[in-house]
C-alpha cells in the first residue's frame, strides 16, 4: 500500500503550521527546454524559484480567513448592461440629482460616466437619466422608473447570490471536499 510522504501525513494530522511547501526538484537534471538564456532552471531569471504549493492542513486547519467573492453583472441580450460600479452610479445620481457629483462619489471621470449611461440607454433602447439644464432652478439629473426597477432588480439578486454562494462555501469547506 503506498503512504502519502510523512510531511503530508502530519499536515492531514493538524501537526504541522507549515503553510507553504517548496515544489519538488524535476526528475533529473534540466534539460535543454527547462533552461532560458540565462542559465536558470525553469525559464524565469535567475531568481526565480518554482512556486510554492499549499499545505493541505492549512485549508484544513480553518486558519486562513477565506471567503468567496463573486463578480455580478447584468446582460442584455448579449450586450453588457452593468455591473456594480454603474449600479452604484445610478443610484448616486439618484441620490444627489447630479451626474457631476455622482462620479466624483464613484471615482469615475465625467466623460466616462457619460459614456456609460449612453451604453446603458443604448442596450435597453430606452433613458435611464432624465437631465434638466441649468439656470435659476441649477438643473439636475433624475434616474427613471425603469432604472429604478433595474437597480431593484439587481441588487435583489446580488444579495440572494452572495447568500447562496457563502451558504456553499461554508458547507463545502466544513466537507473539506467538492461536492
Amino acid at each position: 500500500m503506498l503512504q502519502a510522504p510523512q510531511r503530508y501525513r502530519e499536515a492531514a494530522a493538524g501537526q504541522v503550521t507549515l503553510i507553504t511547501d517548496p515544489a519538488p526538484a524535476p526528475d533529473g537534471p534540466p534539460g535543454p527546454l527547462d533552461q532560458d538564456p540565462h542559465g536558470s532552471a525553469f525559464g524565469h531569471g535567475r531568481h526565480c524559484q518554482p512556486p510554492p504549493r499549499p499545505v493541505l492542513s492549512l485549508l484544513m486547519s480553518r486558519r486562513l480567513p477565506l471567503r468567496p467573492r463573486i463578480k455580478t453583472w447584468l446582460v442584455a441580450g448579449e450586450e453588457f448592461l452593468m455591473g456594480p460600479r454603474y449600479v452604484r452610479l445610478l443610484e448616486e445620481i439618484d441620490r444627489h440629482g447630479s451626474i457631476s457629483q455622482a462620479c466624483r462619489e464613484v471615482g469615475l471621470s465625467y466623460r466616462t460616466c457619460l459614456n456609460r449611461l449612453r451604453q446603458m440607454e443604448r442596450v435597453l433602447g430606452a433613458p435611464v437619466v432624465i437631465t434638466t439644464r441649468g439656470g435659476a432652478s441649477g438643473g439636475g439629473a433624475r434616474v427613471t422608473a425603469e432604472a429604478r426597477e433595474i437597480i431593484g432588480l439587481y441588487r435583489g439578486w446580488r444579495l440572494e447570490v452572495e447568500r447562496l454562494s457563502d451558504e456553499a462555501f461554508r458547507r463545502i469547506r466544513k466537507l473539506g471536499t467538492t461536492p
